[in-house]
């Protein structure tokens, strides 16, 4: 986790001009600018300081819950609480004195088996009165849950997006695969979508994000879905309300996440209830194969792997752990693609 994280990097925490670390997690999206959590951090002299925000009292429970005193002191700090009470969301992203870090971190986690930076560090810490809460009003989204990560994609579609990937005053730098620009062909109908370099459009593509590479021939459909890198959908596929992973093959007239709700997965209830469908990268999908809604298709599935009678609702198709690695190992993820 983070704790092991930090660990790994002490040799350069130890760098004698960095006077603070900052940690940030992996699983958000938010449009901070931190110099002004920094300077309020170094104005309060603490080891360590948590950036905290508002959510509502459904998300609360998700998150670490904290309270805080009139002159921003942490007095409470609980992780995932099970019951609402009043207060911040931790957003997991921490201010601390590298000295303290750096001689915390050695003594406990040369010790214990296990090791954990809130439970470990940051709890002890303000139980000693020694934490500060910096209060975060901007965009911020965590996008650990699957339907947050869903949501915080389609609503970079909205006409007034919280975060303006074409804010050009914030730009966002990322690494970039060098491609073609988009093809759109006179087929191509294509309405309220990001479509990056390198894709090719001769069908419909409606409210929908389409990454580099991918291909949606003539008279396939798609709609309040994400599709990954170089992926494949074959002339008459309809996919709906689902994430495709990259490199996936969908055959002819196969439809994905059509249909009603239906039930929640069976495998996946808490992540696949909302009528998402998950395929996994480098799955095959077979001419005028169905399936359902709060569905998963494990990675590296071909299409004899699928039951024949199509996926219902609520269903997977898991592959066992010890043949994903196998598969894997031997880089076996060839793109099979229903060519005319």
């Amino acid at each position: 986790g983070t704790a092991d994280a930090i660990f790994q990097n002490l040799d350069f925490i130890g760098h004698e001009r960095i006077k603070e670390v900052l940690v940030l997690s992996g699983d958000q999206v938010y449009k901070m600018d931190y110099r002004p959590f920094i300077e309020y951090h170094r104005s309060h002299k603490s080891p360590l300081t948590i950036a905290v925000t508002q959510v509502s009292e459904e998300d609360i429970k998700r998150f670490g819950l904290v309270n805080i005193d009139c002159n921003g002191r942490v007095v409470r700090f609980i992780e995932k609480p099970k019951e609402v009470w009043e207060g911040f969301a931790s957003m997991g992203i921490y201010i601390f004195d590298a000295n303290y870090l750096r001689e915390v971190i050695e003594e406990r986690c040369g010790c214990e088996e296990r090791f954990d930076i809130v439970n470990d560090i940051v709890i002890p810490l303000i139980e000693e009165k020694g934490v500060y809460a910096y209060v975060f009003g901007g965009y911020w989204e965590d996008i650990g849950k699957l339907s947050s990560y869903y949501e915080a994609n389609m609503a970079l579609l909205d006409e007034f997006p919280k975060l303006n990937l074409y804010d050009y005053s914030w730009r966002i730098l990322t690494r970039e695969n060098d491609m073609p620009a988009l093809r759109i062909q006179t087929s191509a109908n294509v309405s309220c979508s990001l479509i990056c370099n390198g894709a090719v459009i001769k069908g419909t593509v409606m409210n929908s994000i389409i990454s580099g590479g991918v291909v949606v021939d003539e008279g396939a459909y798609i709609s309040n879905s994400i599709v990954f890198e170089d992926s494949y959908v074959a002339r008459g596929a309809k996919i709906e309300n689902a994430i495709v992973d990259k490199l996936v093959s969908v055959g002819r007239n196969a439809s994905i996440g059509v249909g009603d709700r239906g039930p929640y997965n069976e495998d996946f209830p808490e992540d696949l209830n909302s009528g998402i469908t998950l395929i996994g990268k480098g799955a095959v999908i077979p001419e005028g194969y169905r399936i359902g809604k709060n569905c998963a298709v494990d990675i590296f599935v071909k299409d004899y792997e699928l039951p024949t009678e199509g996926i219902e609702s609520g269903k997977s198709v898991l592959l066992p752990e010890s043949e994903i690695r196998l598969r894997g190992e031997h880089d076996i993820l060839e793109r099979e693609v229903f060519w005319d």
